[in-house]
Parts: C-alpha cells; sequence; structure tokens
C-alpha cells in the first residue's frame, strides 16, 4: 500500500452531480454476457456485486436503449418487465456501498429485419449515410420520426433505471 501514499485522492469520496461516490475507481462499461434475453440474471448481479465488494467505488454498466429483434445479446431496460432484474443489480452494488451507472446507447448491433431467427441485418441508423469502421454496413440516415423514436428510447430507458434504483446515466453518443 505504500503506492497508495502516492496517490492519496483515489481512496477519497468524490461527487459527480448528486451521487457521492465512495473512492475514484470504477469499473468501465463493457459487454457481459450473462443475462437472460433483455434481463440481467442472478449470475449478472452477482458480477457486479462482487467487483463492488472488491472496492470499486463506482461501476458502469453499459447495455441498449432498444430490445434488438432476433433476441440479441445486450440488456436492455426499455422494457418495463426488465426492471425488477435491473433493481436486483443496483441493490447488490448498493449492498457492497457501491454506485452504479448505465452506459445507455442505440445498440446498431445484431439488429435484424424481424424477431424470426434468420432474419437478415436490418438497416443501421446514423446522421448520414456513411460506411461504419468496424464492418460492411453502410448507415440509412434517420428521418425526424426515427430520431423522435431513439430520444423516446433513451427516455423510457433512463426513466425505468431510476426505477430500478440506478444512481446515474452516462450518454454513450458516438
Amino acid at each position: 500500500m505504500a503506492d497508495a501514499n502516492r496517490y492519496p485522492l483515489t481512496t477519497t469520496p468524490i461527487k459527480l452531480g448528486a451521487v457521492e461516490i465512495r473512492n475514484r475507481f470504477y469499473l468501465s462499461p463493457h459487454g457481459v454476457g450473462y443475462n437472460v434475453g433483455y434481463e440481467p440474471s442472478d449470475v449478472f448481479a452477482e458480477y457486479y456485486r462482487v467487483r463492488a465488494a472488491g472496492g470499486c467505488g463506482l461501476l458502469v454498466h453499459a447495455m441498449s436503449t432498444m430490445p434488438k429483434r432476433g433476441g440479441g445479446s445486450l440488456t436492455t431496460p426499455y422494457l418495463e418487465r426488465t426492471i425488477p432484474s435491473f433493481k436486483a443489480v443496483a441493490d447488490a452494488v448498493h449492498g457492497e456501498g457501491s454506485k452504479i451507472f448505465a452506459e445507455i446507447h442505440y445498440s446498431r448491433v445484431g439488429n435484424l429485419w424481424s424477431y424470426e431467427p434468420g432474419s437478415s441485418n436490418a438497416p443501421l441508423f446514423g446522421p448520414s449515410p456513411v460506411q461504419t469502421a468496424d464492418d460492411f454496413h453502410v448507415t440509412h440516415e434517420m428521418s425526424t420520426e426515427t430520431i423522435a423514436k431513439v430520444v423516446e428510447a433513451h427516455r423510457i430507458s433512463a426513466q425505468h433505471l431510476a426505477e430500478a434504483g440506478y444512481d446515474g446515466i452516462e450518454m454513450h453518443c458516438a
């Protein structure tokens, strides 16, 4: 712990808005496959609880704002029925004295035309038609109506996360 003395602020509380975090260690958002459909599983909640118990003051949970057609592997708080499972994650983290934020984003990965297995990929939406950097798709320019739907999905997801006890939201805007 000699190095802890070199960086004394790392172990002191910090406020992000109205939320006080016990230290400056955080778990960055990343994909975690421990979900059942669109909901975090009990294993998912334990994954975050153990990291909170290990000393992370803030855990950031990445998720989609909208359910993906064709199943997908991303959790989403968009569906009201998922609130109890997100509450279980928040309660597990809070039980260890830590805070949890959600990084919400519009997921373009694995979004199929229909909910039927084997359906082809639906168009990716963007502000203009551009080639994506990580695959061979070209985005389709979003209409005003589509933008309104995506904004509304973010609002619904944020509201459900607040009801589940999440402490904050991080917007993924890339």
